[in-house]
Order: structure tokens, then C-alpha cells, then sequence
């Protein structure tokens, strides 16, 4: 009876032990490896004009694929390109707004449909900690170029204006803040079940995030919280929005790549008209965005 006794508490002690022991949780990639992820976004952004409620709805789809080129002690060197990009924005008011789709055939007028269809032409470098941290975004100049080349656009002013406005979405700074949001989720420090840990993202978007390890086998489950605001300078209207964020990640333990990624949230504040006596209009933002993925090994 003792030695079964005994046996018991060892075996508690082991568990115990192991259950909280710490690990370090990053991206753990070869070269050749692949990661396909298919992203789709819902926004619903509602202002009161006056009494009057325009609302106007965002629905993104996207397919990217990241392939590991470089493999150095703390970063990984990846091609990254779009397969897939899809946008319709409608309005209460206005109806359809912009209806985009780089896979379904358009005519050689639609100067929208030419210019996205860019987007899946070119291929981009992208440099990332094994936190998922982004050091750099390589080629997004020939993808603008890639984006007007088909616009059918001749003014040279007018494309100017486009390639500046283009740079707010698809520059390199633009697009690292923009892909961090999806990859970089990961402490440090080794860490145990229960620990949290914090980071920020930057940009129009910025937020403070609390991470929090929920389980490590088979899948790690993370959970975030962060509190967020939204700043956006135009020529005809500021944008500033507060609220908070919450993200559900589950992801590879071997491999640290996200399987699932669920990112809600709600922010509220004011549109500043700069054409209209810097009338305040309220502003909320509903958004929901899902993230899946497919991992593809050597």
C-alpha cells in the first residue's frame, strides 16, 4: 500500500510538474515550407448624420500564401503573394460602393477590377522573428507599379495621386502593420500554461495586447485582449476611435503556425468633416475577422 502510495504522489509530482513547466513559444519553420491562409473580414461602420444612420458594410476576402526562403537564428526570409482579393463595400444610402474580385473576369474598362487584379502579380519579401514580429517588407513599390500599370489611367497627376493613396494600403510599412495582426503573437520569454505576456501594434491601427497561454497540447489555445484605437488623417475627414479587441487563436504546438484565428471588435468616437466646419460625426466600427490556414512542409 505504501509503495502504491508512493507511486501516486510521484506520478502527481511529474504531472504537476510538467504542467507547468515553461516553453518557449515561436515559429519554428524550414526552408521550402509553405503557409496558405485564407482571411475573411466583416466591417460594419455606422455613423449619425444628423439623426439620420448611414451604414455602410465592409466585406473582405483573401487567400496569401507565405513560403520560407531563409532560415537564421532569430528571423525567417519569406516570399509572400496574394492569390485571392476580394472587397464589397455597400451602403444604406449609397447601395453598392465598390465591388472587387481578382478572381472572376472583367472587362478591360473596369479600371478597379485592372488595378487589384495587380495585386496578385507580384511577389514580396518579407523578413520575420521567430516572435512573429516584422523586420521589413520587401517590393511593394513594383507592386503599386503592378497595380496602375493596367489602370488605363494617362494623367500623370491623377496617377500620382493614386500611387500615394495606394501607399496608405499597400506600402511597406503599410502592409507589415497590416500582416503582424495575423503573425505576431509570440512572448520572448519561455512562458507556462496561465502566464500572459504584452506587445503593441502600430499604425492607424494601434493596439495593447494581453496575451494569456489557456494550453499547450496538442494545440496551443490563446487567448488576447487588447484596448484599441483607430486614427485615420484624410484630405476631407479625421477619424479617431477607441474601443477594445479580443482575439482567439489556436495554433500548431511543433510548428507555431495559427490554424484558427477569431479577432472581434468595437471601437467608438468621431469623423471629423474638414469640408463641413469640422462637424463631429459619431462613429462606431463593428468588425469580426477570421483567419485559417494550411500548413504545407518539406
Amino acid at each position: 500500500m505504501q509503495r502504491i502510495l508512493a507511486t501516486s504522489i510521484l506520478l502527481f509530482t511529474v504531472l504537476s510538474s510538467n504542467s507547468n513547466a515553461q516553453t518557449q513559444l515561436q515559429y519554428k519553420l524550414k526552408i521550402g515550407d509553405s503557409i496558405v491562409v485564407h482571411q475573411k473580414a466583416n466591417q460594419i461602420i455606422t455613423q449619425d448624420i444628423d439623426g439620420s444612420m448611414h451604414e455602410m458594410t465592409n466585406v473582405l476576402e483573401s487567400k496569401f500564401v507565405f513560403v520560407v526562403k531563409t532560415v537564421t537564428d532569430s528571423s525567417y526570409l519569406m516570399d509572400f503573394s496574394f492569390n485571392l482579393f476580394k472587397l464589397q463595400s455597400s451602403s444604406n444610402q449609397y447601395g453598392n460602393i465598390m465591388s472587387v474580385d481578382t478572381s472572376a473576369p472583367f472587362e478591360s474598362d473596369d479600371i478597379e477590377a485592372n488595378i487589384f487584379s495587380g495585386l496578385t502579380k507580384t511577389k514580396l519579401k518579407i523578413e520575420i522573428l521567430k516572435t512573429g514580429d516584422i523586420i521589413s517588407v520587401r517590393g511593394t513599390t513594383r507592386l503599386i507599379n503592378n497595380m496602375m500599370k493596367n489602370s488605363g489611367i494617362e494623367d500623370e497627376f491623377t496617377k500620382q495621386i493614386m500611387i500615394e493613396e495606394m501607399k496608405k494600403e499597400f506600402g511597406s510599412k503599410s502592409l507589415s502593420e497590416s500582416f503582424e495582426q495575423f503573425t505576431y503573437i509570440y512572448p520572448t520569454k519561455k512562458i507556462a500554461i496561465g502566464d500572459s505576456w504584452k506587445n503593441t501594434y502600430s499604425g492607424e491601427l494601434e493596439a495593447k495586447n494581453n496575451w494569456t497561454l489557456k494550453a499547450i497540447s496538442p494545440t496551443l489555445d490563446i487567448v488576447g485582449a487588447a484596448h484599441i484605437s483607430l486614427k485615420s488623417n484624410e484630405d476631407n475627414y479625421n477619424m479617431f476611435l477607441e474601443g477594445e479587441q479580443k482575439t482567439q487563436i489556436l495554433a500548431d504546438f511543433k510548428t507555431g503556425v495559427v490554424k484558427t484565428m477569431t479577432v472581434t471588435s468595437k471601437t467608438q468616437g468621431n469623423t471629423v468633416s474638414l469640408q463641413n466646419n469640422s462637424i463631429k460625426i459619431p462613429t462606431t466600427i463593428n468588425s469580426i475577422t477570421t483567419y485559417k490556414t494550411k500548413l504545407y512542409v518539406q
